[in-house]
């Protein structure tokens, strides 16, 4: 995947495993966030996210497509809150257990306002 996207990836939660973690605890691994046009992003560390589309831990393993009509503005709204999310993540500090990839993740679905049962969060994101 490259900064020109993947559009197979379009509107997903991006999930790859973290070795040797994931092999011991499968559910936990790194979460990132595409595009509109298929590029990942995710929060790799203190002040960075990378939106060029390499995620940390390598390609994706898993992916879950978020129906884009049921966010409220559709893909100019994906795409800013994304952004928004970016943004707010290159400004922190990354903490392992309590501000990290999968708060990122929650941060830019959240801003989204899309409708769900209950806010993601953290731990709402172990698909």
């Amino acid at each position: 995947m490259t900064a020109q996207g993947n559009e197979d990836l379009a509107y997903t939660i991006l999930w790859s495993p973290l070795p040797p973690i994931t092999w011991l605890v499968p559910f936990i691994g790194h979460l990132g966030i595409a595009t509109s046009s298929g590029v990942a992003c995710d929060f790799q560390g203190s002040y960075y996210v990378s939106d060029r589309g390499r995620m940390a831990f390598g390609e994706p393993t898993r992916a879950l497509m978020i129906n884009i009509d049921q966010i409220p503005g559709g893909a100019q709204t994906w795409d800013e809150m994304v952004r928004e999310a970016n943004n707010l993540y290159s400004t922190r500090v990354h903490n392992i257990v309590a501000d990290n990839c999968h708060s990122h993740v929650a941060c830019a679905l959240n801003k989204m306002q899309a409708p769900m049962p209950i806010p993601f969060s953290i731990c709402g994101q172990s698909w």
